[in-house]
């Protein structure tokens, strides 16, 4: 409320009522865009929250739900937007869209994804991620235990 008192004001004194502020409107525009992400991060914090709990309560893997609820929920918009455009006539830019869409996501994000974890990790030359169905010991022999976080990386490679 403090930051939109001043503006308020500005705007009484000193617009007319049939032309825009027009430095107004762009701190508007980026100050509402800094909102828009906020809100976006709320909500999404909120459902991988929640997804988390459903998984905690139902003793499924992250790894599951992420490639079934997550996925799902991600597809939905994608799929609307492409039907959208084959009806409007563009079918070979929706067969590309719905190609080209996930598999940009897979990459960017598990390729950013692996680069946040290396240059988080305080020595490098021991950082890496798990691509093993198993467990590794100490000496990087396989054990008898599944390992629950090589599901997702291993079901996006495969597919």
């Amino acid at each position: 409320m403090l930051p939109g008192i001043p503006f308020g004001i500005y705007i009484f004194f000193f617009t007319k009522r049939s032309q825009p502020p027009t430095i107004v409107l762009t701190v508007y525009s980026f100050l509402a865009f800094l909102m828009a992400i906020a809100w976006i991060n709320w909500s999404c914090n909120c459902v991988v929250d929640l997804i988390k709990l459903f998984g905690f309560i139902t003793s499924l893997p992250q790894a599951l739900l992420a490639l079934t609820v997550l996925a799902w929920g991600n597809s939905l918009g994608d799929m609307s937007a492409d039907t959208a455009m084959t009806k409007k006539g563009f079918g070979e830019m929706a067969v590309t869209a719905t190609m080209a869409g996930p598999i940009f996501n897979i990459l960017v994000g598990q390729g950013l994804a692996n680069l946040l974890l290396l240059i988080s990790s305080p020595d490098i030359t021991k950082c890496f991620v798990s691509y093993s169905m198993w467990v590794l010991d100490d000496q990087g022999n396989k054990t008898d235990v599944f390992n629950k976080a090589s599901v997702l990386p291993l079901t996006l490679l495969l597919s």
